[in-house]
């Protein structure tokens, strides 16, 4: 009987711990929805605004010019922005799965905290961004993290996961519109 008691304090007590924590980090798991992207827009001379997204099954959805464009604030976007975006897009066809599911799973290890000050290296150049959005069922929303950005402003996720993905999208855009 002492032996129970002990242990339901035990659980209690590490119960009140946990739930007392509070803590401002997100885990994400790996049932996440995640998606990949890559964007450049530009408004000078004209506006040019087109990329593709890559979903959890490996669609490639291209897009250029769309219209009625949601773009996120604040690296968010609601959830049926999202999708309706997605309906903007044209079928490309597949990435390699296995390619794929490995970058999904450094998704989980990298340190958005890496991320670079943005830097003025161009001028009427555009961006060119990649990154990759989370899906929050709770919240609704898909929120962004930046893993590249070149063109008029730089930036750049220094955490080596983040370079990992960032290197996979950029040579699944032929080296992207900023060749290095």
């Amino acid at each position: 009987m002492m032996k129970t008691l002990k242990r339901l304090l035990f659980v209690t007590l590490l119960f009140g711990v946990f739930a007392c924590t509070e803590s401002n980090e997100e885990f994400f798991s790996a049932t996440d929805e995640i998606v990949f992207q890559f964007e450049y827009i530009n408004y000078a001379w004209g506006k040019q605004h087109r990329g593709f997204l890559i979903t959890s099954d490996g669609t490639k959805y291209s897009y250029n010019n769309p219209e009625n464009w949601v773009f996120q604030e604040n690296n968010q976007i609601k959830a049926e922005d999202f999708l309706n975006n997605l309906s903007a897009c044209t079928n490309d066809g597949k990435v390699d799965v296995s390619e794929l599911n490995r970058m999904k799973a450094l998704v989980l290890k990298v340190d958005e905290n890496q991320l670079t000050e943005p830097k003025n290296t161009m001028y009427d150049a555009g961006s060119e961004s990649y990154s990759f959005y989370i899906k929050d069922a709770i919240k609704g929303t898909y929120r962004q993290i930046t893993l590249l950005n070149r063109g008029d402003w730089s930036q750049e996720n220094k955490d080596n996961d983040a370079q990992e993905i960032a290197n996979w999208l950029v040579g699944l855009n032929n080296g992207g519109v900023f060749k290095d």
